[in-house]
C-alpha cells in the first residue's frame, strides 16, 4: 500500500516547520482526555512561542496544573520539529472508529493561516493498555517546562 502524498495544511505546516517560518499563523494543539479516574492533557504551542499547558491526571495524584508561557526562539523551534516529526507518523495511523468508554483519546490539530486539520489516536484503552503515542517526545519536554515553571513560583 503506497502512503499518500502530504497535502493542505500538514504540507504547509512541514513546510513552516521545514523553514523555521513560525509565528503566530501556525498553531498545535495536542489533547488527551478521558479515562476513569480522569486524565486530562493540553499542550498549545503558537509560531511565537506561546505556550498553554495543562495537565491532570488523578490516577497518578496529579493535580489540576495549569500554566502558560513563552518559550525562547530555539526551544519553541525544537518542539515544533518533534511535533513535525510525530505528525508524520501518525498521519499514516487508522483513525480510530469504535471508542470504547472510559478510553484515553488523543486528538492532534495543526493550524496554519486560519486552516485546521485533526487526527484522533487512542491513547489508552479501558483495559490500561497503552496504545500509539505521536509525539510522546515532545510531550515529555512540555512536562518537563510545566515543573520548571512550578519551580519559580
Amino acid at each position: 500500500m503506497e502512503e499518500e502524498p502530504i497535502r493542505g495544511v500538514i504540507q504547509k505546516f512541514h513546510e513552516r516547520v521545514d523553514r523555521g517560518s513560525l509565528t503566530d499563523d501556525t498553531k498545535f494543539i495536542y489533547r488527551v482526555q478521558g479515562g476513569l479516574p480522569r486524565i486530562e492533557e493540553e499542550y498549545r504551542l503558537s509560531g511565537s512561542g506561546s505556550a498553554m499547558l495543562l495537565r491532570e491526571d488523578l490516577l497518578h495524584s496529579i493535580q489540576r496544573q495549569e500554566c502558560s508561557t513563552i518559550l525562547d526562539s530555539a526551544e519553541s523551534c525544537e518542539l515544533f520539529q518533534l511535533i513535525r516529526s510525530g505528525l508524520t507518523g501518525l498521519i499514516s495511523q487508522p483513525q480510530p472508529r469504535f471508542l470504547v468508554p472510559d478510553s484515553v483519546l488523543g486528538s492532534l490539530t495543526v493550524e496554519v493561516d486560519g486552516e485546521r486539520e485533526t487526527f484522533y489516536f487512542v491513547w489508552q484503552d479501558v483495559t490500561g493498555e497503552e496504545h500509539y503515542r505521536p509525539i510522546e517526545e515532545a510531550v515529555e519536554r512540555f512536562r518537563e517546562i510545566v515543573q520548571r515553571l512550578q519551580k519559580r513560583e
